[in-house]
């Protein structure tokens, strides 16, 4: 900030700081309302996932009361560049990569993925801004899934 004070080119204004705001909303909504699309979609034309996953929901919820049992850390000051979408999209790690395919991550196939092959929202400190706001729409995925 100390920085940015002493260049007029780079002032933090008002302006400046509710245009940010509303271009993070805006594309937060965009993308999460995509991907609950197409959740949805997915688990109407999947009614044996859907069922998985609202088993699997009402487990892991039971068990943990909803906190958090992992935590991912990437060492300070190393620069990390992924091609995210090649490796997703990669039949070495992921056969058939455009079937849907939640088993992939059940705990019996975990041990089967090489790691770090599953980055949808990357790590460090150049990860998705919206990646919170994303997993808490995900939770009201979860939410509104479970009573059925």
């Amino acid at each position: 900030m100390d920085q940015c004070s002493q260049d007029p080119h780079r002032e933090f204004t008002n302006a400046k700081i509710t245009t940010q705001a509303l271009v993070f909303f805006i594309a937060g909504f965009d993308t999460v309302s995509t991907a609950l699309c197409f959740a949805t979609y997915e688990l109407a034309i999947n009614p044996i996932i859907q069922s998985k996953l609202r088993h699997e929901i009402n487990r892991v919820w039971t068990k943990t009361k909803g906190n958090i049992t992992y935590y991912i850390t990437i060492d300070r000051g190393q620069i990390i560049w992924i091609p995210v979408q090649s490796i997703h999209m990669n039949p070495d790690y992921y056969p058939d990569p455009e079937k849907l395919d939640p088993e992939r991550f059940s705990d019996e196939n975990k041990s089967k993925l090489f790691p770090y092959t599953y980055l949808p929202f990357s790590i460090g400190p150049g990860n998705c801004i919206g990646m919170r706001y994303v997993l808490l729409e995900i939770k009201i995925l979860r939410t509104v899934i479970a009573p059925f």
